[in-house]
């Protein structure tokens, strides 16, 4: 079914959720971070058209996922592949 899951035809949650639509933009985009966390060329793809997009994330988002006050590089670097995946 992983083929049919990942061309979009069958849904995240084929029972339902509780999640909010925001709640599932999350974690979408930690999916995706998770993922190429284990396949570094793809990893540094995405670190790449994240730091070039420049994109920022909605505050709530920052705040759910505990990035809305990041210091530091990692901090950064993690909050600018969170909204690059958005």
């Amino acid at each position: 079914m992983r083929p049919w899951a990942e061309a979009g035809l069958l849904p995240d949650f084929p029972f339902g959720t509780d999640l909010t639509d925001d709640e599932l933009h999350i974690v979408r985009a930690l999916r995706k971070m998770k993922h190429v966390s284990h396949h570094s060329s793809e990893l540094l793809a995405m670190a790449v058209k994240s730091l070039l997009d420049a994109k920022d994330a909605p505050a709530a988002h920052l705040e759910r996922v505990g990035l809305a006050e990041a210091h530091g590089f990692k901090g950064l670097v993690l909050r600018r592949l969170f909204a690059g995946n958005l």
